[in-house]
């Protein structure tokens, strides 16, 4: 992937739970605050994984697990790994390891995070099925004002490989 290294601009590759619209009354598709969830219910409670999120011109990408707490408040764990401007100009890989136990980051083959299952407390809701998103998200409260390359900045994704064991 090649992320736009810009102000304003929020690119990530993520992915959130399979809808499940029979279990919860209300639950429908992933349209935030329109009954959306999982098999734990709405977010967070359901889960998020941020495979790789990249924010302006910073110098690093970011990794992060996203869950509900018992009093359905939002907890998270995460990791960040250093690039050079170079780097985050070039083509780049980022990989997702997700056992039952565990979830690891890597960036061009080297480990950027982890995060145990008995970490996860209530639950580990990342038994069920999710689904892959590919965004760049233009200004907001995290990136502050686009800059004016906004219409010509693109975030560039070569392949995606999915396996399973």
């Amino acid at each position: 992937m090649k992320v736009p290294m810009s102000a304003g601009r929020w690119s990530a590759f993520w992915m959130m739970p399979q809808p499940q619209p029979g279990r919860f009354p209300g639950c429908r598709a992933w349209v935030p605050g329109e009954g959306e969830c999982g098999a734990f219910g709405g977010w967070p409670r359901s889960g998020e994984i941020d495979i790789m999120e990249h924010v302006n011109a910073d110098l690093k990408v970011l990794g992060t697990l996203h869950w509900g707490t018992q009093s359905g408040q939002q907890a998270s764990e995460g990791g960040n790994k250093a690039l050079s401007a170079e780097e985050l100009k070039g083509w780049n890989v980022y990989q997702l390891r997700w056992s039952c136990d565990a979830i690891e980051w890597y960036v061009n083959g080297q480990r950027m995070h982890f995060v145990q299952r008995a970490w996860v407390q209530p639950q580990w809701p990342f038994d069920e099925p999710f689904f892959l998103i590919f965004n760049t998200a233009v200004g907001g409260a995290l990136t502050g004002y686009a800059d004016a390359d906004v219409r010509t900045a693109e975030m560039l994704v070569d392949y995606v490989r999915v396996y399973a064991s």
